[in-house]
């Protein structure tokens, strides 16, 4: 199994209604995408300098689906609102034996 995980931290002028949107988004992509075994996206809940905003954790079987999802039709504008809204993001890919 493959776990894809993503960290965002969103630029300051970005309204809690479009997180909210950013969130929504992800969160529709099981439907569209076999490939997605689960997907869990929230946002932060503790306030801390380190902290990012919105955690994306997306589990595949292996790193074909992974490779599959990063090109899918509906991932591409997901992402692309995730990368509108945000300043930073920080990714990790790790293959996990659950």
């Amino acid at each position: 199994m493959i776990r894809h995980i993503v960290l965002f931290k969103f630029n300051s002028n970005v309204t809690e209604a479009e997180r909210a949107a950013v969130v929504a988004g992800f969160k529709a992509m099981p439907a569209a995408i076999a490939e997605i075994r689960d997907l869990e996206a929230g946002l932060n809940v503790v306030a801390s300098p380190r902290a990012y905003d919105l955690a994306l954790i997306v589990t595949f079987a292996n790193r074909q689906d992974l490779e599959r999802y990063v090109t899918h039709p509906a991932h591409l504008p997901a992402a692309q609102r995730g990368i509108d809204a945000c300043a930073h993001i920080v990714s990790v890919d790790y293959e996990t034996m659950h």
